[in-house]
C-alpha cells in the first residue's frame, strides 16, 4: 500500500460483488425456463450469490458499522437503515425465484421475464449503495478511524468468515482486481497468513484466472 494510501475497506469486495451481480443478471437472461437443468442451475447461481449478499451486509453491520457508531453515534444509521431495506428485496428475490421453480411449467416463462425486471431494479439499488458506501461511508470511517482499526476489522471479518464462504467469495473478487490489487492482496498473506491457507488462496487463483493473468500474479509473488 501507498504510504499516502488509506486502508481501502470497500473495493476488493465491492468488485467482487459486481462481478456476481453482472454474471447472474446475465444468466437470468439467458436462462431457458423450460429447461429444468438451466432453471436448477439458475437457482443454485442465485442461491450463492444471495448468500454472499447476506455474508457481506451481516459482516458491515457487526464489524464496520459499529466501529462507525462507536465514534460517532448515529454516523451508520444511514447504511443500517438501507441494509434492512435491501435485505427485504433479496428475500423478495429469493422467495420470487421459489415461486417459478415450483410453478406450472406454462407460467414459468413469463414468470422468469418479470424476475428479470425484478432483480435489476434491486441491483439499481445495490449499485447506487456501493457507490455511497465507497463515496461517503469510505470518507467517514477515514476521518473518524484509523488505518489499524480498519484492518483489524476486516481481519476479524476474515477470521470469523467460514472457510467455504470465504473460497465462495474470493472466486468473485479475485478475477475482479486488477494485477497490483491481486498481488498486494497474495503478497499480504503470503506474509502473514499460515503457508495452507496462503497456499490454499493460490490454488483458487489458479482456477478463476486467465493463464496469463496468474503468471504474472506468480511472477509477482516468486
Amino acid at each position: 500500500m501507498d504510504a499516502h494510501q488509506r486502508f481501502d475497506v470497500y473495493t476488493a469486495v465491492h468488485k467482487g460483488l459486481r462481478k456476481a451481480l453482472f454474471d447472474l443478471g446475465y444468466a437470468i437472461g439467458r436462462t431457458d425456463a423450460d429447461n429444468a437443468a438451466e432453471l436448477e442451475a439458475l437457482y443454485n447461481q442465485c442461491t450463492e450469490i444471495f448468500h454472499f449478499l447476506d455474508e457481506h451486509g451481516e459482516n458491515e453491520n457487526r464489524y464496520q458499522l459499529v466501529l462507525l457508531e462507536q465514534k460517532r453515534r448515529g454516523a451508520a444509521q444511514h447504511n443500517l437503515d438501507e441494509h434492512e431495506q435491501l435485505d427485504a428485496m433479496v428475500r423478495s428475490l429469493h422467495d420470487s425465484l421459489q415461486a417459478i421453480v415450483e410453478a406450472p411449467r406454462t407460467q414459468r416463462r413469463a414468470m422468469l421475464r418479470a424476475y428479470y425486471g425484478q432483480y435489476h431494479e434491486f441491483v439499481s439499488r445495490y449499485l447506487l449503495h456501493m457507490e455511497l458506501e465507497e463515496t461517503e461511508t469510505t470518507k467517514l470511517l477515514h476521518e473518524l478511524c484509523t488505518d489499524e482499526e480498519l484492518a483489524g476489522e476486516t481481519q476479524k471479518i476474515i477470521s470469523n468468515t467460514p472457510p467455504a464462504d470465504l473460497a465462495m467469495m474470493l472466486r468473485y473478487m479475485i478475477p475482479s482486481m486488477n494485477g497490483a490489487e491481486r498481488l498486494e492482496m497474495l503478497q499480504g498473506l503470503k506474509n502473514s497468513a499460515p503457508p495452507e491457507a496462503f497456499n490454499g488462496v493460490k490454488g483458487l487463483a489458479v482456477q478463476v484466472l486467465h493463464p496469463a493473468e496468474w503468471e504474472a500474479l506468480e511472477k509477482g509473488l516468486a
